[in-house]
């Protein structure tokens, strides 16, 4: 049996699922497995440095999913994966019609990043809301195993998609190799609070970073020393200082764009929050309890439900309610919980875990195609 596996992703940029990506590829690959990576295109590719020189970094130079199919159709002629793992839904269409048109034969495990019936509402246009509908309900189905990052995403899979129950399965994000460590080395023991509450995201609708803002002017008064921290780029930006500025704490809200280094920032943060509409698996919550630092997030769909235990590594707060939301902030300053008690809520997530737990359903070949 070949121990071949191709991932297939966009670009290396620096979200959450591109981190995951590169953290999956990397420990694979020191497991023994063959590892390709390919991406359309490294514009933007802040992630390829953190590569282990054992993955084979493979780049089709192309802008856009819809563009990629002759040039995933070489790569597989000449690569021969036996497993492919894709990290985008229009690129598992593209692979799904390469089987199907052209007789190539391999695995597709199609790793979902988001929850897919909201993200599909949202969409607006002839191509994004008619044809990329119609091909995600016609042929995403047919990979091999879609994989859910929660257990809320698969419900939402099987229900969008019709699917049964055996082609979804919840694999939750990985803790990164180098929060892992940071979180056992002395460098966490040493970290001490600073006086700041802190946002990771880019910038754009999803996030809706404006009800941290406006929650944090709600506190700011109570607490004269506190600063909010936006990390990330967007769209937004000059909107959320706008929104700052109207609140009157434009002077305490710091736009610190994206950072390659995260971890200073977890590990001064009094609680990291998350305000977001809709989510995949929040990739920040994981981490930020892997470091000791609570959290605070709204109970959207999907993932922060099976990440936040309330009142041990922070709290979960029902969406949109920000008198609630508030005082949860209020009480994570007040009563700051014991980092151990934190910490530990994230064994579940330990890397070799979900790294394990990949490699089983990446070389189980007893799947049928579902051509």
């Amino acid at each position: 049996m070949s121990n071949k596996i191709t991932f297939v992703i966009s670009g290396l940029r620096g979200g959450g699922a591109e981190k995951v990506c590169v953290t999956l590829a990397n420990g694979l690959a020191n497991q023994g497995y063959d590892i390709d990576l390919v991406v359309l295109s490294l514009n933007g590719a802040v992630r390829a440095n953190e590569l282990s020189s054992k993955v084979r970094l493979v780049n089709l130079n192309i802008g856009h999913a819809r563009y990629s199919f002759f040039s995933l159709w070489r790569y597989i002629s000449t690569g021969k994966p036996a497993t492919v793992l894709s990290f985008n839904r229009q690129l598992s269409v593209v692979l799904v019609l390469i089987r199907k048109l052209l007789f190539k034969e391999f695995r597709l495990v199609s790793r979902n990043i988001i929850y897919l019936s909201i993200a599909e509402q949202n969409k607006n246009g002839m191509w994004h809301g008619v044809v990329s509908k119609y091909l995600t309900k016609r042929f995403y189905s047919l990979s091999d195993i879609i994989v859910a990052q929660s257990h809320a995403m698969k419900e939402d899979l099987l229900d969008y998609l019709c699917l049964p129950d055996e082609k979804v399965k919840v694999i939750h994000n990985p803790i990164s190799s180098e929060i892992e460590s940071i979180g056992d080395s002395p460098l966490d023991e040493q970290a001490c609070k600073s006086d700041y509450l802190l946002c990771v995201g880019r910038l754009e609708h999803q996030k809706a970073f404006h009800y941290a803002i406006e929650c944090f002017s709600n506190v700011a008064e109570k607490y004269p020393n506190l600063r909010l921290k936006l990390v990330g780029r967007g769209s937004l930006e000059s909107e959320l200082r706008n929104q700052a500025s109207a609140l009157g704490v434009v002077d305490r809200v710091d736009f610190d764009g994206y950072q390659s280094n995260i971890f200073s920032y977890y590990l001064g943060a009094k609680a990291t929050l998350l305000t977001s509409l809709y989510e995949g698996f929040p990739n920040i919550l994981v981490e930020s309890i892997a470091l000791g630092t609570p959290v605070v997030a709204f109970d959207c769909p999907s993932g922060p439900s099976e990440i936040v235990i309330n009142g041990v590594n922070g709290f979960l707060v029902k969406q949109f309610d920000l008198a609630d939301f508030c005082n949860k902030i209020e009480i994570v300053i007040d009563e700051p919980m014991p980092k151990c008690q934190i910490k530990a809520t994230a064994e579940a997530f330990e890397r070799n875990t979900i790294l394990d737990e990949y490699a089983r359903v990446l070389m189980n070949f007893d799947y049928a195609y579902n051509d």
